[in-house]
């Protein structure tokens, strides 16, 4: 969620049942819960849709094998690892608040659901039922900041009182205000997600094979400069990322008693992107998306495994199970070359 500078992320997620400590070591999570957009959404945004009103309190949505990314949602692959309760906030296209983006969903008739507005208070009543399991030191809330496209000021990069665009550094404090809200709601365990290097995704890598007739997550993008674009695209991800790494260990005396996991998907994706051949099934495909819509969507020949990209801007199911395994290491074994750990 164009689509994505909220990477894979708005996602907050889960506490595990160890109590905080100052060494590795594995340890149990019995929920993940998570919030972001369309590279975690798991079928809200398509309950929106269908129901024209959001999910009711209390209600989990099942697991779908029908995301973004042509497969199953990396939460659920997690759960799946860990044997954890996957409840799962994310809506596709969701900004990080209304505040720093304000639009308006006509299938619903109101504010488009955002994070802080939307995904956290729907989270802040259902821990408010009594009947949900969910407690302080075994759940680990994620939030994925999805792609950087969301970064780019245009006209529906507005702040809400239609002034002044939002910056960059509002961002990552609009950010802070997620894990502020989830912290005071109970939560101890948390898990932020980093930006994408979307520079390579197809839409922007290569828009006139990919994304020129394709409208769907960028305005016109034939008028856009590739270069000029690709290159704004990833100096706002390095510095949005450079923000996190420095904010984390900065921010962490507003958690107390918080562990707090930051995952480097941008490493991840970057290096999976310089060596298909070790990560993917052949014949490896870095740069073209399985699903090309350039027209009518066309699936390609070769199994969706074989990709990075499921579409031009939303990386495959293959690539959310090599997320979910980094993340398990990172939140449940505590290890992982692709992350860091901070303690509160």
């Amino acid at each position: 969620m164009a689509t994505k500078l909220l990477l894979a992320a708005l996602a907050v997620g889960a506490s595990v049942g160890a109590t905080p400590g100052r060494h590795h070591h594995a340890a149990e999570m019995d929920n993940l819960i998570t919030f972001g957009d369309s590279y975690t959404d798991e079928g809200r945004s398509d309950y929106f849709v269908r129901h024209h009103a959001a999910p009711p309190e209390g209600l989990v949505l099942p697991p779908n094998n029908a995301t973004f990314s042509g497969g199953y949602a990396w939460s659920r692959l997690v759960a799946r690892r860990t044997g954890a309760a996957s409840y799962n906030y994310a809506v596709a296209g969701a900004m990080c608040s209304d505040a720093l983006v304000d639009r308006f969903a006509d299938i619903i008739g109101g504010p488009f659901p955002s994070v802080l507005d939307y995904e956290v208070p729907a989270f802040e009543a259902d821990v408010a039922d009594a009947a949900n399991r969910r407690r302080r030191n075994n759940s680990s809330h994620h939030r994925d900041d999805g792609d950087g496209s969301r970064l780019f000021p245009d006209r529906r990069r507005r702040r809400a009182d239609n002034s002044v665009y939002a910056t960059l550094a509002s961002f990552a404090d609009c950010v802070w205000a997620v894990f502020d809200r989830l912290h005071h709601a109970g939560g101890r365990r948390f898990v932020l997600v980093n930006q994408l290097p979307l520079e390579l995704a197809p839409m922007y890598a290569r828009p006139g094979v990919f994304g020129q007739g394709s409208a769907r997550f960028l305005r016109d993008p034939a008028a856009h400069n590739v270069t000029e674009f690709r290159d704004k695209l990833r100096q706002y991800t390095t510095a949005v990322n450079t923000m996190f790494e420095y904010g984390v260990p900065f921010h962490l005396r507003r958690w107390p008693d918080a562990v707090f996991s930051l995952l480097d998907a941008h490493a991840i994706v970057t290096d999976v992107h310089a060596d298909p051949a070790g990560y993917l099934d052949a014949p490896a495909n870095a740069t073209a998306p399985y699903r090309r819509c350039t027209q009518a969507c066309v699936n390609a020949p070769e199994p969706l495994s074989s990709f990075v990209w499921f579409d031009e801007l939303h990386p495959s199911e293959r690539m959310q199970e090599i997320f979910a395994k980094h993340f398990t290491d990172l939140v449940v074994h505590g290890r992982s070359k692709y992350g860091k750990r901070y303690h509160g």
